[in-house]
């Protein structure tokens, strides 16, 4: 199978020859670098690569945005932006043209890896989705619809070839007889056969549409299909006949199951993706304190002798500001490893982190009084889970510093049977929880409301919502601690 092509347009030469070294150590082709909108468009007609990654900033009159608007309806070929620019002008113009990632520099290898993988994936499963669909549609087309008609006593004056093969039979068999001992139709959600549709279109004198239900053949087979009841008129306003249309609804249903498998792929990926960053970074903060702390520290102390048995003060002097620049390294190499993984995180739990951060971080820095409190019981909790719960949190309290306009705020956590509860209760604003979870959806999630609830569950965990505009909030997030054994190796 050939490497994916990319085409790289950036109008930096140096930037465009370092994006197609990192694509090339990847495994990716790059069959060309463009700098101008003209070349891309044209670059993308003559290789038509599996992806384009699209700076904005381009030379000349035209823009990544508009040249990528064009290879689009042009080529269908998935476009992710490259760009030091997030304002919400170029946003709403770059969402126009539905791009499959947007990231801003500087990026890493590993960020710019996993969009490139997901976009073609995500690319390819919509195509296939695509094809399904003209296939389905064209087939339908070619058949055509079902349909039986029947008298105002409910039996059979006419069934067209369609019906006759979904019903496994011949129109001389069924012509006559009543409606409901040839078209047996059960619900999919009772399992119970509707009784008189043909009566109730009669009596009602209006169309009877039903969906997910299951046709049973005399020979027991069933079939899923959509139909509607639909009353024929004469010229006097009188009901004459019924009419009965119905399509198989199995290729629906295997076009709406593609669909949730999809959608659960990319929510396992999405999951995947958080757990693998939050794995980095304990690794990349341990790594720093083992190393270059650790080192810097070592390197500070000799410093500090050497200043002192230097008899020079020029010498005590400079060997002083270099201590002095050391230290700051070391504090800056702390606040790093703080922002990547705490260490208290791993070495004190997750309600000691909690707590601290709460402290720190909102009380100190924010000015907003904060209350932290805990049930006092073990919460044994899987490594990922528990920087997840922290990140979630971690989320939920900087909500409250930028739109809740709170006064105070509470964090507690308690166990619940073979669960930690985790709710944060703020005294602010307030909101609507669906108008909220909904816009985040559609804007594609990340860590506000939506995302988390979409990570907690792919953990088996979940959230919960109570808040009312004017009445401050309280978010729950709950999730399964991690499965302890006794000394008989039993799980608790």
């Amino acid at each position: 199978m050939p490497n994916p092509q990319i085409l790289v347009v950036e109008d930096e030469a140096i930037v465009a020859r370092e994006i197609q070294n990192t694509l090339k150590s990847f495994g990716y082709d790059v069959p060309a670098l463009a700098s101008t909108a003209n070349e891309a468009i044209e670059e993308a007609r003559e290789n038509h690569p599996d992806l384009v990654l699209m700076d904005i900033r381009l030379k000349g009159g035209t823009d990544g945005i508009t040249a990528a608007e064009q290879i689009r309806a042009r080529f269908d070929i998935p476009i992710i932006y490259l760009t030091a620019y997030a304002d919400e002008k170029t946003l709403r113009r770059a969402k126009i043209t539905e791009p499959f990632g947007y990231i801003l520099k500087p990026f890493g290898r590993r960020e710019i890896h996993s969009n490139i993988e997901m976009a073609l994936h995500k690319h390819n499963i919509e195509k296939k989705l695509r094809d399904s669909q003209r296939w389905l549609a064209a087939t339908l087309k070619s058949i055509g619809d079902a349909v039986i008609a029947c008298d105002t006593k409910g039996r059979i004056v006419f069934v067209n070839p369609v019906a006759e093969e979904l019903m496994n039979s011949k129109h001389k068999d069924v012509l006559g007889k009543p409606l409901r001992q040839v078209f047996k139709v059960v619900s999919e959600e009772t399992h119970k056969v509707i009784e008189s549709l043909a009566a109730k279109a009669i009596r009602d004198g209006v169309v009877v549409s039903l969906e997910n239900h299951t046709l049973m053949t005399r020979n027991g087979a069933k079939t899923p299909i959509d139909n509607s009841i639909a009353p024929i008129k004469n010229d006097n306003g009188k009901i004459a006949d019924v009419v009965i249309v119905f399509r198989d609804a199995t290729e629906r249903k295997k076009a709406e199951n593609n669909i949730l498998e999809y959608q659960a792929k990319l929510k396992s990926l999405a999951l995947v993706s958080t757990i693998i960053e939050e794995r980095e970074r304990r690794y990349i903060a341990a790594e720093l304190h083992d190393q270059i702390a650790q080192s810097l520290v070592v390197s500070k102390m000799k410093l500090e002798v050497m200043r002192e048995s230097a008899s020079s003060r020029d010498l005590r002097k400079t060997l002083g500001e270099i201590c002095n620049t050391l230290g700051q390294a070391i504090q800056d190499t702390r606040s790093l490893m703080f922002e990547l993984s705490p260490p208290v995180l791993n070495e004190l739990g997750l309600e000691t982190a909690v707590a601290e951060w709460l402290d720190e971080e909102i009380q100190e820095k924010h000015g907003i009084k904060s209350e932290f409190e805990d049930d006092g019981q073990p919460k044994p909790l899987d490594d990922d889970l528990r920087a997840l719960l922290f990140r979630n949190v971690q989320e939920l309290l900087l909500n409250v510093v930028k739109h809740a306009h709170a006064n105070k705020v509470k964090v507690s956590t308690q166990r619940v049977g073979s669960r930690i509860c985790v709710s944060v209760e703020d005294d602010g604003i307030g909101f609507e929880p669906g108008k909220v979870v909904e816009a985040e959806a559609r804007a594609g999630g990340g860590f506000g409301l939506f995302g988390i609830r979409e990570r907690l569950e792919g953990l088996g965990g979940h959230i919960e919502i109570d808040s009312v505009p004017g009445h401050g909030a309280n978010i729950t997030l709950m999730a399964p601690l991690k499965q302890e054994k006794t000394n008989a190796g039993e799980k608790l």
